[in-house]
């Protein structure tokens, strides 16, 4: 998958594949508009029905959203301000994210920041 070789030491490797009865060039727009205060993060509508309406995904494609490039940061939920950082992108097959998020100490031990790249592909 794109990205897999940019954390070559990765202590989890996670693929999920979801098939969409559309062309790519249809999908694409969607990806575009991906991340908070974006387009979302889009979830199955049993899922977003625990998620609070200003938090939804947009269920519309939204051109003011459209255009991502590398280097783009977008935000992201969760403790502190994570982010994406888009590392590639080639337009319509894949889009890859780059994030570095702190984690909490355990047991006083400090721990490594966690590093994950997020291709949709």
């Amino acid at each position: 998958m794109p990205g897999d070789d940019e954390i070559p030491d990765a202590d989890l490797v996670l693929d999920r594949q979801l098939e969409l009865v559309a062309p790519p060039a249809q999908v694409w727009p969607w990806l575009d508009q991906l991340g908070k205060s974006r387009g979302g993060w889009y979830m199955p509508p049993w899922v977003e029905r625990f998620v609070p309406p200003s938090r939804r995904a947009l269920r519309h494609l939204d051109t003011s959203l459209q255009g991502l490039a590398v280097g783009d940061v977008i935000p992201d939920w969760g403790p502190g301000d994570p982010t994406f950082q888009v590392l590639s992108i080639e337009e319509p097959s894949h889009i890859l994210f780059w994030s570095e998020r702190p984690r909490r100490a355990r047991r006083g031990v400090e721990r490594s920041p966690m590093r994950l790249t997020w291709a949709r592909a």
